[in-house]
């Protein structure tokens, strides 16, 4: 267990960023740090199809992933590559690998799953372990159940690519191929994810989001582990661009309004809350019984005992709004 979901999939992706950074240098181009590693499956994947043509060549593919991944690294330390990884991606692909791990790793042994159901994966073993020792050769093989399917599968029209990093690390780790094919679908699933979190990168980045990212006060966020429901509600509403997003005019507004107050027991202050997040209002109460006494003078405003008392009616008015 140790073995085939740790030490392979640590060694897998070691050589698919060392060769990703290889493939960053010689391109001449930065490559965001979330690709690097799908990238280096790509490049692993790319070579081991031109070592795998012939047979003469198939057995350097593992050897040549481990000359071309230290020289990657190599190459980045020498140009002063940031490898420091960045947490949210991280985070991720750690967690998809973990998701994916969960029912295999749960079940206490180095299996694999679906193999009453559906018996390609016993294909997949046959063609991956011929394919890099002899390529696509099976003139050596005499007439047999193994040679039949290699004859329909690895000498014909069926694509190999996916095989080539699967074996190449499986070769390297020193496992068998059966032990660790699910931690190689659950480490696809986690470059998957890493792939899809860069192509989000203009989304996560657009004015509109940034603007949902808007500093909310402590006291909302306390609200909900206090209990209440009706400032949450208002939450849900959303803010302005989350209502332009969803296309909600002042006639939906005022339906969501209906729904919310009809859910959930709103108060007046809580209902105005509500309104005004739909209605694109500031949702800052005014303060309490600003009257105008003492007119304009200079230096009104800086009296300290009214503002005391201002911000005190201000937090009753809040608290009132709350019950």
């Amino acid at each position: 267990m140790l073995a085939a979901w740790i030490v392979f999939p640590l060694l897998l992706f070691a050589v698919c960023l060392g060769i990703g950074l290889l493939t960053e240098a010689l391109a001449g181009r930065r490559i965001p740090g979330a690709l690097l590693a799908p990238l280096g499956m790509a490049s692993l994947t790319v070579v081991g199809l031109a070592t795998t043509a012939s047979s003469a060549t198939a057995s350097w593919t593992a050897p040549l992933a481990a000359v071309l991944a230290p020289a990657g690294f190599v190459l980045a330390g020498l140009q002063h590559r940031n490898l420091r990884p960045d947490p949210w991606p991280t985070l991720v692909a750690l967690a998809v690998f973990a998701a994916f791990a969960a029912p295999v790793v749960l079940s206490g042994e180095a299996t694999f799953a679906g193999y009453v159901k559906l018996d390609d994966t016993a294909t997949w073993f046959a063609i991956t372990d011929r394919l890099l020792e002899h390529g696509r050769d099976i003139s050596s093989l005499p007439p047999s159940s193994y040679e039949a399917t290699l004859a329909f599968n690895l000498a014909g029209w069926y694509p190999v690519g996916a095989f080539v990093p699967f074996g190449t690390g499986a070769k390297l780790a020193g496992q068998e191929l059966a032990w660790v094919f699910q931690p190689y679908l659950a480490l696809l699933a986690s470059f998957t994810a890493l792939s899809l979190w860069q192509l989000s990168e203009r989304v996560r980045a657009s004015a509109a989001v940034r603007r949902l990212r808007r500093p909310v006060r402590p006291a909302r966020d306390l609200q909900t582990l206090w209990g209440t429901g009706a400032e949450e509600g208002a939450r849900l509403a959303g803010p302005r661009p989350l209502r332009q997003a969803l296309g909600l005019d002042r006639g939906g507004a005022f339906t969501l309004i209906s729904l919310i107050n009809g859910a959930s027991r709103c108060n007046r202050g809580s209902a105005r809350l509500v309104s005004q997040r739909l209605l694109g209002g500031d949702d800052s109460r005014p303060a309490m019984g600003r009257s105008n006494r003492g007119g304009n003078r200079p230096g009104a405003g800086d009296d300290a005992p009214r503002g005391r008392r201002s911000r005190a009616r201000s937090r009753l008015r809040d608290r009132q709004a709350l019950d």
